[in-house]
Parts: structure tokens; C-alpha cells; sequence
């Protein structure tokens, strides 16, 4: 399906340039060496330990949600400005948008399915990353929103209402109960119609999602996407 077609690019040069030690951003990004849970007692400035102690990542900003990219050329996780942050979290909420742009500090072209994205800057240079987005738990834990693509390829949100149907919230607790490499069903009515939810995990950032009726004569994808949600700021 496509939506608005394909991102414009600017002009580039294919040159392969030295990259500085720090990147070409402005200043050094926040690195993420080993952990990908941000610690919840962070955000409400109540942890006993610092960001070098604690078993879960403190933020450079209070926020429940950070974007985060690692260059072909090194292994460390970087964090994503504020600014930058914000914004893909922004797209990424619409499960319509797999691929895109954002235009910050630069231009980001990004790909959710890959979880991929490519930086242009102002100077024609551009840098390739693998991305991913890490949250944390407890009370600030983005809630996350569950959809069917239709006939129309319109995903639409699962819902429940009265005994019909099945909640994000429920899609959600059976999600996390599902080890990786295994897939589990559920299912779920609609009007006294049965329906089964098909799910398997691959890994925290990948994992393979469809519906079926319980003839097997309907099969439709499903997605994941976070409930779009103002970060935590102090």
C-alpha cells in the first residue's frame, strides 16, 4: 500500500568520508552500553543509583520512550536528541507509516519494518543505522494499541465492547507471554463469530502477527504500535 509514495530525497554525493570520532552531530550523543529497559525510578528521580550502577538505562531526558541507532561502523547504542526522539516516536504511533521521513537536525529516512534509517546532513554526507526503540515498565509504559489491515489495506484498532471483540490491553498481556521462537493462539468472538490470534516472537524487536476465523477462510495481518503519549518532562 502506499501512502503519499516514496520519500523525496536530496542530492547526494557517494564519496566515503572519515567519520569523526564523535559522529558528525553537533557534540556527543548519549551512548547505551548494555542495557535496553529504562529504569522507571529514573523518570520520577527516586533511583538509588546512577546511570552507571543500575542495572536499567537512565535517559538523557525524562522520558518513557527512546529512539536509538548504531552506525554500521560501531557497536555502541546512541540516543537520538530530544527533539529527534519526539518525532519518530510521533510517526511510528501510526501504524500506517512504515516508511518516512523526519527532518530535524538533518534528515532522517527511516524504515520500521527494518528498523533501518539513513541520515542525510547538510553537507551531502549521510550515515546508515540500524534503530530501535526501548521503553520502560511500570507506570510511565507507553500503552500499546493492536490493528488488522482490512480489504481497504486500513488497519483498524482492535477494541472490545461488551462481550465482543478483544481489548489491546488483553492482545498485549497474551503478547508478553509468548516466549521467542514460539507461537501461541488466542482466541476471541465478534457476534458469536470465532476468531484466533496467531503470534510469534523472534526477539524484543521482531515478531510475526495475523488473524484467522475459525474456517480458515479469512487471514489478515496485524500490527503492533505504542498509544501516542507526551513524554515524562520535568
Amino acid at each position: 500500500m502506499a501512502y503519499g509514495g516514496p520519500p523525496q530525497l536530496p542530492p547526494r554525493r557517494q564519496i566515503p568520508r572519515p567519520m569523526p570520532e564523535n559522529g558528525p552531530l553537533i557534540g556527543k550523543p548519549p551512548r547505551v552500553q548494555k542495557n535496553d529497559c529504562i529504569c522507571s525510578l529514573a523518570l520520577s528521580g527516586t533511583c538509588p543509583k546512577t546511570s552507571d550502577t543500575c542495572s536499567s538505562y537512565h535517559p538523557p531526558y525524562r522520558t518513557q520512550f527512546v529512539w536509538q541507532y548504531k552506525s554500521l561502523s560501531d557497536d555502541s547504542w546512541n540516543c537520538y536528541d530530544k527533539s529527534e526522539n519526539e518525532l519518530l516516536e510521533n510517526e511510528y504511533c501510526d501504524p500506517h507509516k512504515t516508511t518516512g521521513q523526519v527532518q530535524c537536525d538533518g534528515l532522517i529516512v527511516y524504515d520500521f519494518n527494518e528498523m533501518k534509517a539513513t541520515r542525510y546532513f547538510s553537507n551531502f554526507d549521510e550515515r546508515r543505522d540500524t534503530i530501535r526503540r526501548i521503553e520502560t515498565g511500570g507506570k510511565f509504559r507507553s500503552p500499546w494499541e493492536y490493528y488488522w489491515l482490512n480489504n481497504q489495506n486500513v488497519w483498524k484498532r482492535f477494541f472490545r465492547k461488551n462481550d465482543n471483540g478483544i481489548s489491546g490491553a488483553e492482545i498485549d498481556q497474551f503478547f508478553h507471554s509468548v516466549a521467542f521462537n514460539e507461537q501461541k493462539l488466542k482466541s476471541f468472538s465478534i457476534k458469536g463469530q470465532e476468531f484466533f490470534l496467531h503470534i510469534k516472537r523472534k526477539s524484543p524487536q521482531e515478531w510475526e502477527m495475523f488473524e484467522t476465523d475459525s474456517n480458515l477462510k479469512m487471514r489478515s495481518k496485524v500490527t503492533r504500535r505504542p498509544r501516542k503519549q507526551k513524554p515524562v518532562i520535568s
